[in-house]
């Protein structure tokens, strides 16, 4: 009869310590929908509403880029005046990002961009450009 005893109470502790403790209950005053979510960039990106680099880096990580930061390199990009982050994404690709605290500032460093260099929104977007600058470095 003990070794019945022993046995169902080391089935018992085995079940207890083997199990997940309850979840500890939520903070006073949060609410339980979707809004007391964390932020996108997790619990130390600002909940501002505006872009910062936390947020940046996680959405382009969700959509599965997996960037890493490059803290050493300088953005190629010196007219815009925007906080730089320059990512590395694979091997050999970089990003260059650039925050701004608002749209007005970003507006105004877009005018002073040279749009010589950059494609019309409304031009049919190729690869002709990149074939003729390697094919003349061959």
């Amino acid at each position: 009869m003990r070794t019945g005893i022993w046995t169902v109470l080391a089935g018992v502790l085995g079940v207890a310590g083997c199990s997940k403790p309850d979840s500890p209950p939520p903070p006073v005053g949060a609410s339980a929908g979707p809004a007391s979510a964390a932020p996108s960039g997790g619990s130390t990106c600002p909940a501002t509403g505006l872009w910062a680099e936390c947020s940046l880096v996680y959405r382009l990580d969700r959509a599965g880029l997996s960037p890493v930061v490059d803290s050493g390199a300088k953005p190629e990009e010196k007219s815009l005046t925007g906080k730089p982050l320059v990512l590395k994404i694979g091997r050999a690709a970089t990003l260059e990002l650039f925050i701004y605290p608002d749209s007005n500032a970003r507006i105004a460093d877009a005018k002073k961009l040279d749009r010589t260099h950059l494609v019309s929104a409304t031009a049919q977007q190729t690869m002709e450009r990149s074939v003729r600058s390697s094919s003349r470095a061959m």
